[in-house]
Formats: C-alpha cells, structure tokens, sequence
C-alpha cells in the first residue's frame, strides 16, 4: 500500500518529472525501432544478392551435372580399341554429343598430350541461360571442367581423376583410362 500512494503521487504530481520520464522512455523506444528498422532495410538488399548468387551456382551445378555422366566410371576407354596409323588415332568421331565426348578427348590426349574444348550449356529455363564450359584433359587423362555463367563471377569447378595404366606418357597411359567420382569446387 505504501508504493502505491507513492505512485499515485508521482502520477498526480505537477512538478514536471512524469513528463521528462515518459519523453526519455519514448526516445529510446524510437531510436531502437529506427535501428532495427535500418538494420532490416541493409539486410534486404545483401539477401537478393545472395539468392541471385546462389541461383547462378544452381545453374552452373545444373551444367556440370549434363557433363558428368560422359565421365563416369562406366565410360572406360582403352586405346588399343582403336586404328591406329603413325602411333595415331585417325578414327576422331564427327559429333561432341555428351555420349561420346570422353572419346573424342581421349583421342586427342593420346594424340596430343592433351586437350581443351570451350562448349556451351544451354539449360532449359525460363528465360533460358547459357553456361560457358572450358574443359581440359591432362597427359594423365584427368579432366578439368570451369563452369561460368555471364554476369557473374561465380564459378563451379569439377574435376574428374582418371585412372590409368602404367606409363609416363600418355601414349603408355592411354592403354586403359576410367574415371572417378568427381571433386566439385565453388567459387
């Protein structure tokens, strides 16, 4: 009982004290709404960045996934199933399909040492995007694949070891090659 006499007169009182009390407690409340307020209109914008960021890495994940199953471990290749003139492979097939592809880059390892091809994904969105593909296959017969998508500077990296035969080049390696899982990098 005796606070709340004391609260009545504080709340009855002229002197000026409530009112300073209640200004003070109201800008407090309005500088914390004002920076939780800034603090939400910063984030928004780093949000859309982010998801438009995340999309172009769901593309260029999309991409590389239409060219892993050329690389697979099913796909063995093995030189000595080809004719071959001057300790070369002639037989290059005509077409890039996905199905063949690992062929025609085990050729031109086995012939050159080494081989890269720049190709384009065209994935099937609405609108529609194009990923560009620079893919490399070393003397050992391991392939290295840069997606990159224009307008952004996102990038997916897989790479697919190879096992091979014994050798040191790749002439002597090319005589079996298969492919493992591949390490995906995203950048």
């Amino acid at each position: 009982m005796i606070m709340n006499n004391s609260m009545r007169k504080k709340l009855k009182s002229k002197s000026g004290a409530s009112l300073v009390l209640a200004i003070l407690v109201f800008l407090i409340c309005a500088l914390v709404g004002s920076t939780i307020l800034a603090a939400a209109s910063a984030s928004s914008g780093t949000l859309t960045n982010t998801w438009q960021e995340d999309k172009d890495v769901y593309a260029l994940k999309s991409a590389e996934k239409i060219l892993e199953p050329s690389f697979e471990i099913s796909n063995a290749w093995n030189a000595d199933d080809y004719a071959q003139t001057s300790n070369k492979i002639t037989e290059i097939p005509s077409s890039m399909d996905l199905t063949n592809m690992y062929k025609v880059f085990c050729i031109h390892t086995y012939n050159d040492s080494s081989y890269t091809e720049t190709m384009k994904f065209t994935l099937n969105t609405t609108p529609a995007l194009i990923v560009n593909a620079v893919i490399t296959m070393d003397d050992s017969y391991n392939v290295t694949a840069v997606f990159t998508k224009d307008g952004t500077s996102r990038k997916v990296s897989a790479y697919f070891p190879a096992t091979t035969s014994n050798g040191t080049n790749a002439k002597e390696r090319g005589k079996g090659v298969i492919w493992r899982d591949p390490v995906i990098t995203v950048e």
